[in-house]
């Protein structure tokens, strides 16, 4: 999804506060049922771009 940086995430990717950013979610499955690890990855796509499988 699309969004506005905040002011913590954009000190990390270097951009300013309401630059657009991409925030990518991502929901692993272990073998043990109902238990899953979750992760966030925002991405300065101004200056870097993603590729491969997510």
């Amino acid at each position: 999804m699309a969004l506005k940086a905040r002011t913590e995430i954009a000190s990390h990717l270097n951009c300013h506060a309401g630059d657009p950013i991409l925030k990518l979610e991502r929901k692993m499955a272990t073998s043990r049922q109902d238990y899953n690890f979750y992760s966030s990855i925002y991405c300065n796509t101004g200056s870097f771009y993603l590729e491969g499988s997510f």
